[in-house]
């Protein structure tokens, strides 16, 4: 995250504000020739949780060979083809003056080699299913180091877009390489088996929903650089990419701990202790909805002084586009916990009519509010999209198909809103006084102080006292201790 934070300044120096919006737009746009693998990695994430959870590390090694295979058939004989055709006509799709068409053309061109790595994807969800989440994010960290050196290195060298793809490219060698080591290490001795016979029967029907929901989750998350892009100009990219930078990457963290902890509530659920996984859940509720708020809400109020410091006021967005980043990124946070387990359990096609609704619906309202409001109106549309959609769906469907209490998780979620919402407010209040001399060191020593406060805040109020011990213990067993010990 610090990478790059520290890179995006250098980048808009050697690039340029066009260049990068233009970046930004081609990665969603080739981000849609993933739906040709038509479901085929989640699918095959169900079918690796079911073995992962009887620790049969043979059957997971047999699943994981053969999903390899029809995934390395699949990039060469749908996917590359029409990515390549994609990448040809980028300069077209995302709007870029036409003295840059062939740099973006050959830069989109160079990030197809990307797509020989795509079925190797499989490992990681490997590392997911056995609760090795951490060495997943040891990855992540390796891959954004070298992403964002090799990106600024060739931008500085001069090679434009081309450059940015070739460190796009070696990034996704780094994780690749490391989540295959990760994996084949925890694997060891069992790589050298059976390929599984994948019931294909079973296989197509879990691909389906899963393509479908796909589809529906990038037309929500994935569109907005694509829509920014045409109905304003690429440079309104750069600008509604670094206003939401802030949240972005606290929402990346809120949805990467969602995505650890659905491969224990599924160990839970299907060990039959329905009250044990009821308090896990309304715990974790309480912790993205209570935590997650009072933070999102601090990273939301310095936002416009840290892009003032950072790049300068001229790429800020306004605080309409901050508060409503802020809204989706707790909305999305907050429904993807639920629908993590949902897919895992195979459960995904009771979602497809509502994500495609929602999706559909996204679409119509970003191009309306956005030619009507700006680039604050593509935010919003996304907010309304999900909240007459997955964000009171999903978890209506989490409590019907697994017995939780749904007005358990509806009166534990207005709890966590209702005691974080006078924190949210005074702390806007407190960081948007008197800005007028500001640099680093104030912005600092103020977010800071803010954050620790808000964390005592919600760790004293939101959180309960069962919620304070269970964390006390596994710290405690983090580092070793033995929590029978009595001192």
């Amino acid at each position: 995250m610090l990478a790059a934070f520290i890179a995006t300044p250098y980048l808009l120096q050697f690039l340029g504000a066009e260049r990068l919006g233009a970046y930004r737009a081609s990665q969603q746009w080739l981000s849609y020739t993933q739906f040709f693998y038509v479901g085929l990695a989640p699918a095959l994430a169900v079918m690796l949780l079911r073995p992962a959870s009887r620790d049969d590390l043979d059957e997971i090694a047999a699943v994981l060979k053969s999903g390899i295979r029809i995934g390395m058939r699949q990039s060469f004989t749908a996917v590359l083809p029409v990515a390549a055709l994609v990448a040809w006509f980028m300069p077209e799709l995302v709007g870029i003056s036409r003295p840059l068409h062939d740099e973006l053309r050959w830069g989109c061109l160079i990030s197809l080699f990307g797509l020989i790595l795509a079925p190797l994807d499989a490992f990681r969800s490997v590392l997911m299913c056995r609760q090795l989440g951490y060495l997943v994010n040891i990855a992540i960290l390796v891959q954004s180091l070298m992403v964002t050196g090799v990106s600024v290195w060739l931008a500085w060298l001069g090679l434009g877009l081309p450059g940015q793809y070739v460190g796009y490219i070696a990034g996704l060698v780094v994780f690749s390489a490391l989540a295959v080591l990760f994996a084949c290490y925890h694997l060891s001795g069992h790589m050298r088996g059976r390929v599984a016979e994948i019931d294909r029967n079973e296989l197509r029907g879990l691909r389906a929903p899963m393509l479908l929901t796909s589809i529906g989750g990038q037309m929500n998350l994935l569109t907005d650089y694509i829509l920014v892009s045409l109905i304003a100009t690429p440079i309104a990219v750069t600008t509604f990419s670094i206003t939401q930078r802030l949240m972005v990457v606290l929402g990346s963290f809120m949805t990467s701990f969602g995505e650890v902890s659905w491969a224990g509530l599924a160990q839970l659920r299907v060990s039959k202790q329905p009250a044990s996984f009821q308090a896990r859940v309304l715990e974790l509720v309480r912790l993205f909805l209570g935590m997650g708020f009072c933070f999102l809400v601090t990273f939301a109020a310095f936002n416009g002084r840290f892009v003032a410091l950072w790049v300068g006021r001229q790429y800020y967005g306004g605080d309409a586009l901050t508060i409503l980043t802020a809204a989706q990124t707790m909305v999305v946070g907050y429904f993807m916990f639920f629908t993590w387990t949902i897919d895992m359990a195979g459960d995904t096609r009771h979602r497809v009519p509502v994500t495609l609704a929602g999706a559909v619906l996204n679409v119509i309202l970003s191009v309306i509010l956005g030619r009507r409001l700006g680039l604050y109106g593509v935010t919003l549309a996304t907010v309304i999209a999900y909240a007459v959609g997955e964000a009171w769906y999903s978890p209506y469907l989490f409590c019907r198909r697994y017995a939780v209490s749904s007005r358990a998780i509806v009166l534990e979620s207005v709890r966590a809103v209702a005691l974080a919402a006078p924190c949210a407010v005074a702390v806007w209040l407190v960081a948007n006084r008197d800005t007028q001399a500001d640099d680093w060191v104030r912005l600092g020593l103020e977010f800071s102080s803010t954050s620790m406060i808000t964390f005592t805040y919600a760790w004293c109020l939101i959180m309960r006292a069962e919620d304070r011990a269970g964390w006390r213990l596994r710290i405690k067993m983090m580092f070793g201790s033995n929590p029978s010990d009595q001192n």
